[in-house]
């Protein structure tokens, strides 16, 4: 066994570190950024939070037709096994 140096990535996750202040941190930013690619939201607005707060949903802003539910449905399934 050698010695490769400092761990840059593993398993697709970022690593960084700061040894002056004795910190190490992750960021799995560029899988993010695929992710967002892969549903064409790559330019979307960054925040810290998914919805704003106080936000109210309201029944008219469901889909309406049976294409538009299955879209939606298509949507979420294809979203699900890339969390």
């Amino acid at each position: 066994m050698k010695d490769l140096g400092d761990v840059i990535y593993i398993l697709g996750i970022r690593v960084y570190s700061d040894r002056a202040r004795r910190l190490i941190g992750l960021s799995q930013s560029v899988y993010l950024e695929k992710l967002l690619k892969s549903f064409i939201m790559e330019n979307s607005k960054k925040g810290f939070i998914p919805l704003r707060h106080g936000i109210h949903l309201f029944k008219e802003m469901s889909p309406k037709t049976p294409e538009e539910r299955e879209r939606k449905r298509a949507w979420k399934r294809s979203l699900i096994p890339r969390l």
